[in-house]
């Protein structure tokens, strides 16, 4: 950049409208938008696998709140609750 001597020119009078784009700007865009969407993912499968983790972690600490047990009639009668 040093070397080469910085000349401005006027545009010619039908170029003066016309738009360029600067220099590398799709690449650097290119390169922006892959590094936010590899954020974006890798922020997705970590907090999915957390969320993985955090459920089996849950069952495995669970306490039963209720236990069920099937009750028998004596001799194979009816069982009969008061109220009934």
């Amino acid at each position: 950049m040093l070397d080469k001597p910085m000349t401005h020119e006027a545009p010619s009078e039908p170029n003066i409208l016309r738009y360029r784009t600067p220099r590398r700007l799709k690449l650097v865009g290119l390169i922006g938008g892959s590094v936010v969407a590899l954020a974006v993912v890798l922020g997705l499968m970590t907090r999915f696998v957390s969320g993985q983790e955090t459920r089996d972690w849950t069952k495995e600490q669970a306490i039963p709140a209720v236990h069920l047990l099937t009750l028998q009639g004596a001799q194979g009668g009816d069982f009969t609750l008061p109220g009934d």
